[in-house]
């Protein structure tokens, strides 16, 4: 199965292509119905963009990310006194928000911050926020935290 989120953030496609999304989830039906994907689960965001802001998001996502290994998960690590389920509900809604958690986030990973819980003070939140985007940018995975 393929799961795609649509993310139209330049309005020239709209010029291009009318219903951007529409077409697009049209086009991933026909690849989910290829026998070879149909046993396999992917899911990812496509952003519809233009090249001046993708250049500029890749150059801050490299400094920042010089080991990911492409095709590796990319996750937001962040620090909160809500619980994860909430606050990720949260930045979805655009509550103070990450703007990539917003647009891209499609899960809470628990397998990363699960045996963290519960924390007893914001410094060591903070800590453990640097603490583990650092070693998950050494395994090749992109991170953003602040």
């Amino acid at each position: 199965m393929i799961k795609a989120e649509i993310v139209v953030d330049f309005p020239k496609w709209r010029t291009k292509i009318k219903n951007p999304n529409l077409y697009l989830k049209k086009k991933i039906e026909k690849l989910s119905s290829i026998k070879l994907l149909k046993k396999k689960n992917f899911q990812f965001t496509l952003l519809l963009t233009n090249k001046t802001f993708i250049k500029r998001l890749n150059k801050k996502f490299r400094k920042k990310n010089p080991n990911y290994i492409i095709g590796e998960d990319c996750v937001y690590v962040g620090q909160s006194i809500r619980k994860p389920e909430l606050r990720f509900e949260q930045h979805k809604e655009g509550y103070k928000s990450n703007s990539y958690a917003k647009v891209y986030g499609l899960r809470l990973r628990e397998d990363f911050y699960e045996k963290y819980n519960p924390i007893p003070t914001r410094s060591d939140a903070e800590a453990i926020e640097r603490m583990l985007g650092e070693n998950l940018r050494k395994l090749g995975i992109g991170v953003w935290f602040n």
